[in-house]
């Protein structure tokens, strides 16, 4: 039977359970500033798609 050896080195345990992260849930967000994250993101995404289509950046309506 042939021998195993063992590593000088000692494995390291990863965490499995990590302590909660102390951000705000979406749920808690007034609903204006959910409102208003939304729309940057639809925003941004629009612009992001007319990016990779090469065309001009819609604008929205009141963007100045």
């Amino acid at each position: 039977m042939p021998t195993v050896s063992k590593s000088p080195y000692r494995a390291m345990q990863l965490t499995l359970f990590r302590p909660p992260r102390n951000e705000p849930a979406w749920e808690s967000m007034p609903i204006e500033v959910q409102q208003q994250v939304l729309r940057l993101m639809a925003r941004m995404l629009r612009e992001h798609v007319a990016r990779r289509c090469g065309d001009p950046a819609p604008r929205e309506h009141g963007d100045e």
